[in-house]
């Protein structure tokens, strides 16, 4: 329910609209006049009745910074979520593909620059945007890079969702960034974002002095969400490479995430019941359509029964609860969706209109039970590093690493994890959890106070 602050200003929105509509109407005459004020009314109150659904219902009760602000924000991400869920019913596109094109537009709004050099360009078939500090613009002189790769689920967001965090590394570190615009899903699936973004990183790290005067021996490789997930892969893949090629000098990984075999981490139980930006929910359905497996085993990864018991006696210990933040008490955690939430979650691609699975409900105190089929299917997704890089094993000799998570995200265990791991493999971690915040919130320093100095923070650690 809504609290009674909440309940006051969508009555102040409603009667606002009302006094609009009215003054508006009146300065209208003749067939016009008849048909706007025919038109107007119910579009008023459509938008009206839209903004009170839509409006999250759950947040942090206090220690959320920007709280309006990130209202509006997630109120105006669920309206697009039910229009795409909508469209989709109806068979007109994609659920994912509509609401990311909708989601990119409104988030690339008022993402300036900053002043550095900026253009487009293509490396091995790739597209990247590259950000040049405007001080090395004329220089002949070498200088450090940042490979970045963006988040957004393997699904939307886009490098000029970015621009606005990608242009303070490049400004206030004064290092050259490619940022990596990678295929998403659904036009394609695992492996080859992953690649594609390897790729980048190998032409770089070989030949990015030729081009870009990027010096090849101090290149940092970034990203956030699964953007950091594809980056801790590259950090491994080229560990060890044999040839002559030089070595990444960090990995910067910002609200990983780096596994899809426990979904009862501490962070996902404390975190999962705030209408944030990312849910257990959106998650597993993401991790399914990357590896291009059907939505529907989401229920089966909801209630942690998509891993078979013999595997995850096995292998655990890569994703060691006790290596993470907190340990909460067990406690009764219902997955039941918001109405709105029916429609938006369950349709995909190819899904038959009236295909909707019913409510997920679960108790973290039940015993963890599996589903033989949903976990063979999936086993070798949810084991595969190059998928969830918290699955390797081996994690010595890797590159330093900042792993920077947040208070009120899902996926805040799986850097703690990672990050201890890490350290007990003598990989040198510099780590920090950003309070009074949610997942992803970097991408919004254009709008929210709180991420542009948590932003700035960051580069503090980087440097």
């Amino acid at each position: 329910m809504m609290s009674k602050l909440e309940s006051i200003v969508v009555s102040g929105v409603f009667m606002i609209s009302m006094i609009w509509y009215l003054t508006a109407e009146s300065k209208q005459t003749g067939f016009f006049g008849f048909v706007y004020s025919l038109l107007l009314l119910p579009s008023v109150l459509l938008l009206v009745a839209a903004v009170i659904v839509c409006c999250p219902r759950d947040l942090p009760a206090d220690g959320l910074k920007d709280r309006w602000k990130i209202r509006i924000i997630l109120t105006i991400r669920n309206i697009i979520n039910l229009v795409g869920g909508v469209v989709c019913y109806f068979g007109f596109a994609c659920y994912t593909t509509s609401t990311a094109r909708m989601y990119n537009y409104l988030l690339s709004i008022g993402q300036s620059y900053l002043g550095v050099i900026e253009f487009d360009d293509a490396i091995e078939g790739v597209k990247v945007k590259i950000f040049k500090p405007t001080e090395v613009e004329d220089s002949d002189e070498l200088i450090p890079g940042v490979v970045y790769i963006h988040g957004g689920g393997w699904t939307s967001m886009s490098t000029e969702t970015h621009r606005r965090l990608t242009s303070l590394l490049c400004k206030h570190l004064n290092k050259i960034v490619i940022s990596i615009s990678y295929s998403v899903v659904p036009e394609v699936h695992f492996p080859q974002p992953v690649d594609e973004c390897l790729k980048v990183t190998k032409y770089l790290l070989n030949h990015g002095d030729h081009k870009y005067r990027i010096k090849r021996d101090d290149i940092i490789i970034a990203g956030d969400d699964v953007g950091a997930n594809m980056a801790a892969v590259i950090a491994q893949e080229l560990r060890n490479v044999d040839d002559d090629t030089p070595r990444l000098t960090k990995q910067i990984l910002i609200d990983p995430v780096l596994q899809f075999f426990d979904f009862e981490l501490a962070s996902h139980v404390e975190n999962d019941r705030y209408d944030l930006l990312a849910s257990s929910r959106s998650l597993a359905h993401r991790f399914l359509f990357y590896v291009d497996r059907s939505p529907f085993y989401a229920t089966e990864i909801l209630r942690n029964r998509h891993v078979d018991a013999a595997d995850r006696e096995k292998y655990g210990y890569l994703v060691d609860r006790g290596l993470s933040t907190t340990t909460p008490e067990p406690r009764i955690h219902e997955y039941t969706p918001h109405s709105y939430q029916d429609l938006v979650y369950y349709y995909h691609g190819d899904a038959t209109p009236g295909q909707i699975r019913p409510p997920v409900t679960r108790r973290l105190t039940d015993p963890v039970e599996n589903d033989a089929i949903v976990a063979a299917d999936l086993r070798a997704a949810v084991l595969d590093p190059r998928v969830a890089p918290l699955m390797r094993d081996d994690l010595d000799g890797l590159p330093p690493a900042v792993i920077v998570t947040s208070r009120y995200s899902i996926t805040r265990d799986d850097g703690s994890i990672y990050g201890r791991r890490l350290e007990s493999a003598g990989v040198k971690v510099v780590s920090t959890e950003f309070e009074q915040t949610f997942h992803g919130h970097l991408v919004y320093a254009h709008v929210l106070e709180s991420a542009r100095d948590n932003a700035m923070k960051l580069i503090e650690l980087i440097r």
